[in-house]
């Protein structure tokens, strides 16, 4: 079983709470009181778990020190009834009466917390702290990952049977060296960091030394350009005032040399000028003559125009005139068919004539035969009805053949009608052609 020790007469811890940390599901307190306390059960319970929460809180590092395989794998895996937790949370309170922990506070609550995703978290009286912070906090209290305070099973053999420079390491840290001893440890590797950056500093000042040399050289030789520049200005000034003279001296010569040639340049503007004049009446005589040009070209244009209308007029006259003769030869043949048709006729309207004469003729000698046969009245009756009937269907005959007399002779008249007309349309369609050739002829007489 895990035994904890204490000071006797120092501090105490007062009480554990452990929730989520292996196999404490649930949240659970364990009260202690001063003197002995014991844990018993069988094996498997989880006496054990308790001391290693006791050694997690206070800042165990190792995970299989704490019988685990990995630091997140202490957080309570679940069971077939139990869901598994995101999180395990140990928390040691302790009794600080006699200020043996170096804060104001009677009591001081240590508190770690890990969760699932493998982020930790350090809590001293409820204010979020480091890990290193808890680990300074208990030097020289014996309370510790490797402290005097917690033994462990076999943790009594280990001290029997340790070496001397080991057994030193548990006297030091309960008189109180391992505090000092851990602040010179401390010391050492701050000196050796601060050699480090001492010896960086030196490269650092050694670069700078160079480049102030550089700087250093760069500034004479500045120094010495400057004050090149400075003689060379002097220098370029002298120089630019001796050819400032020497210009104006030739200025002056070229100035006397140049009064024949400005007087020949004052003439030159002046017949100058007067050429201008001269030029810009010229252009105005151009531009008239250029407007005369224009309107000739717009009037040859409008006559051009003029006779594309006009022979276009007689293109259509010439056309319409042919139409009209075409309309009259058809007229004509028209007129000679009407008159074929009217021969043909003539002979049938003798024979129809010669119809109603037998006709007429067989009615005589039907009343004469009629007058002798008187007893064969019945018969002739008979013979009589035929023969009116076909005296009847003559005479309609000779009404039709009348009346298409009459129609044909319509016919002519118009025939002849429409021939008159076309031949007045052909002497109409001939003078406006001969008006059009002599407005044409006259147009091109004038152009």
């Amino acid at each position: 079983m895990a035994k904890l020790s204490f000071g006797v007469f120092c501090m105490y811890l007062k009480r554990i709470d452990i929730f989520g940390f292996k196999s404490f599901a649930d949240r659970t307190r364990i009260e202690l009181k001063p003197g002995i306390t014991g844990v018993i059960g069988p094996n498997g319970c989880g006496k054990s778990n308790i001391m290693e929460s006791i050694r997690w809180c206070i800042g165990e590092r190792s995970w299989k020190s704490l019988r685990s395989d990995s630091m997140v794998s202490i957080i309570f895996a679940g069971t077939s009834r139990r869901n598994p937790m995101n999180l395990g949370e140990v928390t040691l309170t302790f009794d600080n009466s006699t200020r043996m922990l170096p804060v104001q506070y009677a009591e001081v609550q240590v508190t770690r917390r890990i969760y699932r995703s493998g982020e930790s978290e350090y809590y001293i009286n409820k204010t979020q702290c480091r890990q290193r912070d808890i680990r300074e906090l208990f030097h020289d209290t014996g309370i510790g990952s490797d402290g005097y305070a917690i033994l462990d099973q076999g943790g009594v053999d280990f001290v029997l049977k340790a070496k001397p420079e080991e057994r030193r390491a548990m006297f030091e840290e309960a008189a109180g060296v391992s505090k000092y001893k851990a602040k010179r440890e401390e010391a050492i590797r701050k000196l050796d960091r601060l050699e480090i950056d001492l010896g960086r500093l030196q490269d650092s000042i050694s670069l700078i030394d160079e480049q102030v040399k550089k700087l250093d050289s760069d500034a004479r030789k500045a120094q010495l350009f400057k004050k090149y520049k400075g003689e060379l200005g002097s220098m370029e000034a002298g120089a630019i005032i001796r050819d400032i003279g020497r210009i104006d001296t030739e200025l002056g010569g070229e100035d006397e040399r140049m009064a024949p040639v400005k007087e020949q340049l004052e003439a030159l503007g002046a017949s100058t000028v007067a050429d201008e004049g001269r030029l810009i009446a010229l252009q105005l005589e151009r531009t008239s003559h250029d407007e005369a040009v224009v309107a000739s070209n717009q009037k040859i244009f409008e006559i051009k125009s003029e006779i594309g209308r006009l022979e276009e007029r007689i293109a259509n006259a010439q056309s319409s005139s042919e139409q009209t003769t075409a309309q009259l030869e058809a007229s004509r043949a028209h007129l000679a068919e009407d008159e074929g048709r009217l021969g043909e006729m003539e002979p049938k309207l003798a024979h129809f004539e010669k119809q109603a004469g037998e006709a007429r003729e067989a009615l005589a000698k039907a009343k004469s035969e009629h007058e002798a046969f008187h007893a064969e009245f019945e018969k002739l009756c008979a013979e009589r009805d035929a023969s009116e009937n076909a005296v009847r269907e003559l005479g309609e005959k000779h009404l039709t053949t009348v009346d298409t007399l009459q129609r044909l002779g319509n016919e002519r008249r118009s025939v002849e009608n429409r021939l008159v007309q076309s031949e007045f349309e052909v002497r109409q369609s001939s003078r406006e052609t001969e008006k059009v050739q002599g407005k044409i002829s006259t147009e091109r007489t004038a152009v």
